[in-house]
């Protein structure tokens, strides 16, 4: 139980940091682009956004193995604050300059060697470049440290008896061919509840296509997300929002 609650809890945070498209600081709309690609002058209207972000984002067919996760953890008021509180450590307004947002199903695949979770999550912004500055914006050591802060609280909470060694998180660019780039958040730290520490590791790979912000999330506890997996994914995404003329 240990193990699911702490994935859950880390992707919570790392969605709604990766997730909100606009930053406190003033950003001027243009339509001009910062995410490259041959279709970044058109820009989308609120009913094309959210129908390019369901047909990005992961589906079960996508993910052979897995299953739709059935989660025993229901989101709490507590867990909805903390999401509100780091989106304002971090300076993000959420809905500030997005017009639409939708997250795939978290899809687990869990045996006695550990549990391995997969989502992904879509947000369009309205320009080009608000989507390419919010994406830069998760590179921030501020934003790193809210991460980290908020995940400690929400993981190891006061009375729940678990307790979070080692948390570290980090941040590096991408290369990732027909975008303007991305970056990679990675998370890990060490949860126990009474037993032996089990390192739980949450890699968040976001790039910009036009005036969308993609990002897949895997978590990994304590075994490895396959790395040849999480490429075929994220080619997947890719080829999908390229599909839908936005990259």
């Amino acid at each position: 139980m240990i193990r699911k609650a702490a994935a859950i809890s880390a992707v919570t945070l790392a969605g709604a940091l990766f997730g909100a498209c606009g930053t406190g600081s003033s950003t001027t709309p243009n339509s001009s682009s910062s995410g490259g690609g041959s279709h970044a002058n058109k820009v989308l209207t609120k009913s094309q956004a959210i129908a390019f972000a369901r047909a990005v984002n992961l589906r079960p067919a996508d993910v052979p193995g897995f299953r739709v996760a059935v989660s025993e953890h229901q989101r709490s008021a507590g867990e909805g604050r903390l999401e509100r509180e780091i989106l304002r450590c971090v300076g993000v307004l959420s809905g500030h300059g997005e017009l639409a947002e939708a997250d795939s199903k978290e899809f687990e695949l869990a045996d006695r060697r550990g549990d391995l979770g997969v989502s992904s999550s879509v947000s369009v912004a309205r320009t080009p470049a608000i989507a390419a500055k919010g994406l830069s914006a998760r590179r921030d050591a501020h934003a790193q440290s809210c991460l980290s802060h908020y995940l400690s609280r929400a993981v190891a909470a006061p009375g729940s008896g678990v307790s979070m060694r080692g948390l570290s998180v980090s941040s590096e660019k991408a290369k990732l061919p027909g975008t303007s780039g991305g970056i990679v958040l990675r998370t890990t730290a060490n949860v126990a509840q009474g037993g032996k520490p089990l390192p739980i590791s949450l890699d968040v790979y976001g790039f910009v296509c036009g005036q969308a912000q993609i990002g897949l999330f895997t978590t990994s506890l304590p075994v490895s997300f396959p790395p040849k997996a999480r490429q075929r994914l994220l080619a997947m995404l890719l080829a999908r929002a390229k599909a839908h003329g936005e990259c």
